[in-house]
């Protein structure tokens, strides 16, 4: 409409932002230009503030927010690098998914449980953000429970709990692991 106007603006770009991503709730951006990080703002306020920066690997070309508002991932030649920021000054990173062929876009369902991804050669990936399930269906195979390594190795920035026993199915949010539960 001819009375639309703006309500905030970023003054802190010095050059053409390449990426940007509003939040869920539209009080947080995420931007980027060429070969910087990545910047969260608060545009609840006029002018707009500076929240906190994340680290990327090379030039971002893409981010979503999770539904939820708590995870950002943004897409690099480099790898699909996911941040935890439910607290938006303080964010951490959770890790980086990887490719032969980088990444270029990536969009969350709307429950949040999975995340889509494209990479260069155009191939798409689904990837399962649902940790308690991963967690049965890994008690659900044959061998041993993950051990402490490979659970930092395939599950980073989630602290150890060791699966498959009955203690670990009633610290998964309610998602019944005992049937999965090998028994000796």
């Amino acid at each position: 409409p001819a009375d639309t106007k703006a309500i905030t603006s970023l003054v802190e770009h010095h050059r053409t932002a390449n990426l940007l991503a509003l939040s869920p709730d539209g009080r947080t951006i995420a931007t980027a230009e060429t070969g910087q990080p990545v910047t969260l703002w608060d545009i609840s306020q006029s002018p707009a503030a500076q929240l906190s920066t994340l680290s990327a690997a090379g030039t971002v070309s893409q981010a979503a927010f999770s539904p939820d508002g708590r995870i950002l991932t943004f897409a690099s030649p480099h790898g699909m690098s996911l941040w935890n920021i439910s607290n938006i000054t303080h964010p951490s990173a959770i890790t980086t998914l990887t490719t032969s062929s980088g990444f270029i876009a990536a969009t969350f369902s709307p429950t949040g449980s999975i995340l889509a991804t494209t990479n260069q050669n155009g191939a798409v990936q689904l990837w399962d953000m649902n940790i308690p399930g991963i967690v049965k269906r890994l008690c659900s195979g044959i061998g041993s429970p993950i051990t402490q390594t490979q659970w930092n190795h395939y599950i980073p920035g989630i602290p150890y709990a060791r699966p498959c026993t009955a203690q670990a199915s009633a610290e998964t949010a309610g998602t019944a692991l005992a049937a999965a539960t090998p028994t000796a």
